[in-house]
């Protein structure tokens, strides 16, 4: 699933199915990948124009990802 140029909400996360990964564009520069694994989630943040990862995270609620995020 992809989510841009719109606000992260909370059923996008939620509706994520096993194994699928959600990209949400954050700005023309940074983008952040969130995979659900084992009731937590892998939160990515990479620079969009070389997939350089910036920072990992590992949460446990969707709560926590929003907050990153946004």
């Amino acid at each position: 699933m992809i989510v841009y140029r719109r606000g992260l909400k909370k059923e996008d996360v939620l509706n994520l199915e096993p194994d699928e990964e959600l990209i949400y564009y954050k700005d023309n520069n940074i983008a952040f990948t969130i995979l659900g694994v084992d009731n937590k989630y892998v939160l990515r943040k990479k620079k969009i124009f070389n997939n350089q990862l910036v920072d990992e995270r590992f949460v446990k609620t969707v709560e926590q990802i929003i907050k990153v995020v946004e």
